[in-house]
């Protein structure tokens, strides 16, 4: 039997979401990010990931994001001259060690970045490694991108480029 009264009922709180949804205009609602979000570390040091990485920080201050197929993790120093100065981005970033191959780089001031892309394995598994190291004055970031398919080499160039310092 048709209820009126329902109907008119069920009209108006389907108006009522509809509306409510309208006022979102764009901006991130509650619950599962959806959108890239900003991560602050360590050190001074931030980073854009995709929001539905989960994040963690270990007993020793590494921080890593993960999403199932790939993986990041972030460790961060402070680097002073014996003066308490800090020490040139260019000079943390020369004295570095590097693992062989081609380097890759990148400059955002105040920010200097070199990584270096290599096959990985671990636990039988084989992995892709973007090796990546970044400087700023007076500070040192270790970051390492772990991901399977060798397709995902341009997300984490990516998200190492968007380390921003200070």
């Amino acid at each position: 039997m048709y209820n009126a009264e329902f109907e008119c009922g069920r009209a108006m709180i389907e108006s009522e979401i509809e509306r409510r949804a309208q006022e979102t205009d764009g901006r991130p609602m509650l619950g599962y990010r959806r959108n890239p979000v900003r991560a602050y570390l360590s050190g001074g040091w931030s980073i854009e990931i995709a929001g539905v990485m989960a994040e963690e920080w270990d007993a020793e201050g590494t921080w890593s994001a993960w999403d199932g197929q790939r993986t990041i993790w972030f460790t961060a120093f402070s680097r002073k001259n014996d003066d308490a100065g800090d020490i040139p981005a260019r000079t943390i970033l020369n004295e570095a060690s590097d693992p062989d191959g081609e380097p890759i780089e990148f400059i955002a001031e105040p920010v200097l970045g070199r990584a270096f892309f290599a096959p990985y394995e671990e636990d039988g598994e084989q992995l892709w490694n973007l090796k990546a190291r970044v400087a700023a004055a007076g500070a040192f970031a270790v970051c390492n991108f772990y991901f399977h398919d060798e397709l995902d080499r341009n997300w984490a160039i990516a998200t190492w480029k968007s380390l921003r310092y200070g």
